[in-house]
């Protein structure tokens, strides 16, 4: 089971790749749950937008209110950032940490469903080739497999890489 599971997934997978391969906004957008995505983006946009306000301000708790306080009224960039989080440079970035190279030949379904983690029978991950930890979480949803998150300290340094501030 978790094999057929994982050779479905590895065909909408590859569709998905061939998207961002192509910049093909149909196919990227056929394979995201873009709500979940959007999310996961905005809160680790606004925890990063909290964390990078805290530190210009000092860490004492005072800082920390006012940081909140001012991500509360930045909720525009906030969501400003989360779109960008989402945008199909970035969505090509981790797919290039998990193996998804644009500029190779993407590897055949069969090796695509070996380098899937298993994680459920409606669940399958993507591991990052460096560090080997699952970077993009795929579920299946009743019209295909779909992205429905991306590993947290990879976007979170991915955001803050960016120099996004408030």
């Amino acid at each position: 089971c978790a094999t057929t599971s994982k050779i479905a997934a590895a065909d909408d997978i590859l569709e998905f790749a061939i998207g961002l391969q192509n910049n093909d906004p149909y196919k990227i957008e056929r394979h995201l749950d873009r709500e979940a995505l959007k999310r996961q983006a905005n809160f680790i946009a606004r925890d990063v937008a909290i964390d990078q306000v805290t530190k210009q301000m000092g860490n004492d708790l005072k800082a920390k209110l006012a940081a909140v306080a001012l991500a509360n009224l930045a909720k525009p960039i906030v969501d400003m950032v989360t779109d960008e989080a989402l945008s199909p440079e970035n969505l090509s970035y981790f797919a290039q940490k998990a193996g998804l190279n644009q500029n190779l030949k993407l590897p055949s379904r069969f090796k695509t469903s070996l380098a899937l983690q298993y994680i459920s029978d409606t669940k399958v991950c993507i591991p990052d080739d460096n560090t080997k930890k699952c970077i993009l979480y795929f579920g299946q949803y009743p019209d295909g497999w779909k992205l429905y998150a991306i590993d947290e300290d990879a976007l979170r340094a991915r955001l803050k890489s960016k120099n996004y501030s408030l």
